[in-house]
């Protein structure tokens, strides 16, 4: 029997998790399958869904956002982590019992020491802010030998108070805490760790130059398409080594796998995969990174993907397409009627270009909902006229629609360049 899995949020269409999970099962042999589940922004949505999936069978999810406290309080047993976080990432069910883990630290730690190849035992760390993804990550930290923590935040009295609660806990490991705008002149980090969400706003946190010690590394725990705010001012202090956190987001996502599965897949295989599929950037000697998309990169690719549909509507007659009776999101209809094209086709080649260029699409499409919405009566034109086998006129409607994409490219790029758009949220 599959087990089944999901990641739970609000919103989630953008998430990459489905994808990175079934990578992992691929490679580890495991039957199971992992969904998106949308709890909505209504009080209740989460306890709902979760009690709804434990009820169809559900063995464990990750939890994004908004829902990260209310699943650690749902839960009856929590890791030391989680419970010093103050919020779960991570559920998994046995029995009657609800299980919470934080594996966001874990997930940073292992990004850092083992695919940017940067020792934590005895640095001297910086951290930016004083909410949940700083708690997530002190622990963890220390855990690495890491000799120094300071955490600086806009409201000093948070760092401190945050510095009071945890010391306590922190072995070998020297806790201090206070505002941004109060680091010495004479007080350098060998990493400097970004736990804000000011990149997310398109804001940066105002880190003076002379925090950066000479060869430090600035990190941030957050990823957009190309550098971040933060990113970008540490690269116009000096600082050559720069990393954002879509190795985190791949490490945390194979602890929260072995977790459930009891088995830890080769994350290198993944990140490897991932690039391959231009999900993710590799920057060699550098890590990896979320892809840098511009105005024209995204005109592009829905230029070749019109082709690659044309290619497949002349390879092969169009195939019967049943339209849904309830409408479904007009993304996942987009792309159920343009897989479907593709694999009409019967050639693997069109069909792995066709699911590389989709995958490459998904998070233009998150911000295009902004821009300019689907047209719904034009995907379901698509969908009559490729289920009544009329290929000459679902020509012209395939050229309608990606003309429109492709004359809202300056605007959805305008968009992400604004916001520091995060294309991965766990």
């Amino acid at each position: 029997m599959t087990d089944r899995y999901a990641v739970i949020g609000h919103p989630i269409a953008h998430s990459k998790s489905p994808l990175i999970h079934g990578l992992f099962a691929q490679a580890t042999g495991q039957d199971m399958r992992y969904d998106l589940i949308d709890a909505g922004a209504e009080p209740g949505g989460f306890a709902r869904a979760l009690a709804a999936f434990r009820a169809a069978g559900g063995r464990g999810m990750n939890v994004t956002l908004p829902f990260k406290l209310e699943a650690l309080a749902a839960a009856d047993v929590a890791s030391a982590d989680a419970r010093l976080a103050g919020a779960a990432n991570a559920l998994r069910f046995e029995g009657e019992h609800v299980q919470a883990q934080n594996f966001d630290g874990l997930g940073l730690v292992r990004d850092i020491e083992v695919n940017l190849a940067l020792p934590l035992a005895g640095r001297h760390v910086l951290l930016l802010g004083a909410g949940g993804a700083t708690r997530g990550a002190l622990l963890p930290l220390a855990r690495a030998g890491v000799a120094r923590i300071h955490i600086a935040n806009r409201t000093a009295a948070k760092a401190e108070a945050l510095v009071a609660e945890l010391a306590p806990h922190m072995r070998d490991c020297a806790l201090s805490g206070g505002g941004l705008d109060a680091l010495a002149p004479g007080e350098v980090f060998d990493l400097v760790l970004n736990a804000t969400s000011a990149s997310l706003d398109g804001a940066t946190p105002p880190v003076p130059a002379h925090a950066f010690a000479p060869g430090a590394m600035a990190y941030d725990m957050v990823y957009g398409r190309g550098l971040t705010p933060f990113l970008r001012l540490a690269q116009q202090a000096g600082v050559a080594r720069l990393a954002d956190g879509v190795g985190m987001l791949v490490e945390q996502a194979a602890e929260a796998f072995a977790w459930w599965r009891g088995m830890r897949p080769d994350t290198r295989e993944a990140l490897a995969r991932l690039a391959g599929e231009g999900v993710i950037e590799h920057r060699p000697g550098r890590g990896y990174f979320a892809p840098s998309p511009t105005a024209s990169d995204i005109a592009d690719l829905y230029e070749l993907h019109r082709r690659l549909t044309h290619w497949a509507l002349d390879a092969a007659p169009a195939p019967a397409l049943r339209v849904a009776e309830a409408p479904s999101p007009a993304d996942l209809r987009l792309e159920i009627l343009y897989a479907t094209i593709a694999a009409a086709a019967g050639a693997d080649i069109l069909t792995r270009a066709h699911r590389r260029v989709m995958l490459q699409l998904r998070p233009i499409r998150a911000v295009e909902r902004e821009v300019q919405p689907a047209d719904l009566e034009q995907i379901a034109r698509q969908e009559r006229l490729l289920a009544t086998g009329r290929v000459a006129e679902l020509r012209a409607e395939v050229d309608a629609y990606h003309d429109g994409r492709r004359l809202a490219a300056p605007a959805v790029f305008a968009v992400m360049r604004r916001s520091g758009q995060s294309i991965e949220r766990i």
